[in-house]
């Protein structure tokens, strides 16, 4: 018998329906069981509600491939066999990002069912998480970090574009940076919303240059009612009025939706004539902070802190873009300490 792409369309349409439709999931062997490590990971993980929709759809999948089986079966010796016949069916023609993405869905999973004694073991530990495709990172030249900052003097854009140059904060921590987490007395900003994994930390504020832009910025807001809970950046609609543009509708108290928060950026850069895809992406300038400070302090457990990353081999293989010069600087700085000493 001959399907035809049409059918193929409206089986997976129908599939994907099945998965979205809690109902139908929640009613198989192990529902109940992902419908309680769903709310784990929204309290207890503080995963954010975009998150959470992202992993029930896969672990949906899972509860109607296998709709009878209880949960311990899923804890036994071959069922590995069985859970991989799964993954490849239902991911093994996707690009390597999205398998990746399903393999730590459903091994965060099946470890949560192993720590809360529902099984003996995880059935994903003996399924290898594929290998992503390499994607080139660079940083902002100073010249051109520069220009962004000539061409975008609003106070509340040069806060903005200082902690993302100056502290590498993500998107979302920038996003949702509202004004009263930094402390001007002890020059400390507070990253609380917005961290991945919902970690909390501190950054100070050492650098002069910094400072003096939050400083700016702050003085200037503290002079509203309920300033703290400004956000640094907020939707806002600039219009054509007499007197030329000029904002018409604005809510400091929200903050940018993840659109927003892009059309920010690729705003600040059109400023200054640069393309905001490529290398002139947001995150490139979070790569262009935390290289700084392994640049000028060599060390990388201080370029982890100021980056967050749960892993010191992240932040050392993916966010260090060291180079040939930087290996000459360092080779000449070691034949100096050699002749000094001698």
């Amino acid at each position: 018998m001959t399907v035809t792409l049409q059918e193929l369309v409206d089986a997976s349409r129908v599939i994907r329906e099945a998965a979205l439709d809690r109902t139908l999931y929640e009613r198989t062997a192990i529902g109940s069981h992902v419908t309680r490590y769903l709310q784990w990971k929204t309290i207890e993980g503080g995963a954010r509600p975009r998150t959470v929709g992202d992993y029930e759809y896969i672990l949906a999948a899972l509860c109607l491939h296998f709709p009878d089986w209880p949960i311990e079966r899923f804890g036994t010796s071959d069922a590995h066999l069985a859970v991989r016949e799964f993954w490849y069916e239902r991911w093994g023609h996707s690009e390597a990002r999205t398998r990746g993405k399903s393999h730590t869905v459903l091994n965060d999973f099946f470890k949560w069912c192993d720590f809360e004694g529902y099984i003996q073991a995880n059935p994903m530990r003996k399924i290898r998480r594929p290998k992503l495709a390499h994607v080139e990172r660079t940083v902002f030249h100073p010249d051109t970090a520069r220009l962004v900052f000539d061409a975008n003097p609003r106070s509340r854009e040069q806060a903005a574009l200082g902690c993302l140059f100056g502290l590498g904060l993500r998107r979302g921590e920038l996003r949702m940076l509202q004004l009263g987490r930094y402390d001007q007395h002890r020059a400390q900003l507070r990253i609380a919303r917005g961290a991945k994994g919902g970690k909390i930390r501190t950054l100070p504020i050492s650098d002069p240059w910094l400072r003096q832009l939050l400083d700016d910025h702050w003085a200037q807001r503290k002079l509203s009612d309920g300033w703290p809970d400004e956000y640094l950046l907020y939707p806002e609609h600039i219009g054509q009025t007499l007197d030329g543009l000029r904002v018409t509708w604005e809510d400091r108290h929200a903050p940018l939706s993840d659109s927003g928060i892009h059309a920010w950026w690729a705003r600040c850069l059109h400023l200054a004539g640069l393309d905001p895809r490529g290398e002139n992406s947001m995150h490139h300038a979070r790569h262009t902070a935390i290289t700084d400070v392994l640049r000028a302090t060599g060390n990388i457990k201080l370029a982890q802190m100021m980056a967050g990353h749960a892993s010191i081999s992240t932040t050392a293989d993916i966010y260090g873009h060291l180079d040939i010069g930087d290996l000459a600087e360092g080779l000449a700085l070691r034949a100096a300490k050699r002749d000094g000493n001698g």
